[in-house]
């Protein structure tokens, strides 16, 4: 965006990254989530490649926001951001989703 602004990079420039590339990128990661959620079954997966991309490319920014802070990490503005995307688009996860041993320990207040 600020490339763009500054002029440095033409408007009509695509910034965004191949999702192809995104998944070569993270698969290890995701693997190891995977196995997470399949010996936690109640684990909440929340990937936030399922609101920054589609079937061709991933998203680097919405509007006016930057996603990225460096080249792979998404940046505290845009966490908010992708999180308020993610609720309208597929749900609360943690709506109701309280594990009961989680939701006993928080009632007696223990930490």
């Amino acid at each position: 965006i600020l490339f763009k602004r500054r002029g440095w990079y033409p408007e009509d420039r695509n910034c965004n990254i191949p999702y192809q590339g995104v998944v070569a990128t993270e698969a290890e990661v995701d693997r190891v989530i995977d196995q997470v959620a399949k010996t936690f079954p109640k684990a909440i997966v929340v990937d936030p490649k399922q609101v920054m991309c589609n079937a061709l490319e991933c998203v680097t920014y919405i509007g006016n926001t930057a996603l990225y802070k460096d080249a792979n990490h998404i940046n505290a503005k845009a966490a908010a951001l992708l999180g308020k995307v993610y609720v309208s688009s597929h749900g609360n996860p943690f709506s109701g989703a309280v594990p009961d041993k989680l939701a006993r320990t928080a009632a007696a207040g223990v930490k």
